[in-house]
């Protein structure tokens, strides 16, 4: 009896973490935006996602990629696990993106939707943006 109670409390609570989960990632607007710059950078020392003494794994790279959405330039942190930066984050390609308060979340092509870090935001020097 127990063990059937603790299955089915752990069912349910499994069943709740997915929609919420599922809930979460639908309601994320996401806007097009296109790529203006892919600057290659050094990985942050510790290491990003496991901080230790260990030394930055060869291959390793971090890009800040800058993508305008209307007239606001998002500058995002990928972080590379090897040395291939997605073809979707090539200058002038279309994306979707989805501003956050500290993330973008960016659709790539061929790829799996990708979180990054949002480094920096700022409005566009245009004339199509600026006030009349």
């Amino acid at each position: 009896m127990n063990r059937t109670c603790a299955l089915l409390i752990w069912l349910l609570w499994i069943g709740m973490f997915a929609d919420f989960a599922i809930a979460r990632d639908s309601s994320r607007k996401f806007q097009k935006a296109v790529v203006v710059t892919v600057q290659e950078r050094e990985p942050n020392m510790p290491r990003r996602r496991n901080p230790s003494d260990a030394p930055v794994a060869r291959g390793e790279k971090d890009y800040d990629i800058s993508m305008r959405v209307n007239c606001s330039v998002y500058v995002g942190r990928y972080e590379s696990e090897t040395d291939d930066l997605p073809v979707g984050f090539a200058v002038g390609q279309s994306l979707d993106v989805s501003p956050g308060k500290h993330v973008l979340y960016v659709k790539v092509p061929g790829s799996r939707d990708t979180r990054m870090a949002l480094i920096r935001r700022y409005a566009a020097a245009d004339d199509r943006c600026a006030p009349r």
